[in-house]
């Protein structure tokens, strides 16, 4: 993995823990034990960290569907974070996923 990937990996971490119960990355960026880069409990966040040194950010399908069933697997929710060369950083989730974090900060 490269250096900015790891670095965006840290970023998400020390940006949740904040406000999450426990937030961890995971050994192996998660390629190892299929679980994610960084994992959460309450709420329960597999997420998955990807670094593309271009400008554009892309939305990978298979990676998509990989996060998805890794995360079904475990009963957690998946969003996938895309850092590209630029520094822009956006979070793409299914829509149930994005539904239930709005029902938890509305509840704060």
């Amino acid at each position: 993995m490269s250096n900015s990937g790891q670095l965006l990996e840290l970023r998400v971490k020390e940006e949740l823990e904040d406000i999450t119960k426990s937030c961890k990355l995971t050994a192996g960026s998660g390629a190892f034990h299929d679980d994610g880069d960084v994992i959460t409990e309450g709420p329960g966040l597999l997420i998955e960290c990807k670094f593309r040194n271009k400008s554009n950010i892309i939305l990978d399908h298979k990676v998509m569907q990989k996060v998805s069933r890794q995360a079904a697997r475990t009963g957690k929710d998946w969003i996938i974070v895309s850092e590209n060369s630029e520094g822009e950083i956006v979070a793409s989730m299914d829509l149930s996923t994005l539904t239930f974090l709005l029902d938890l900060a509305k509840e704060k």
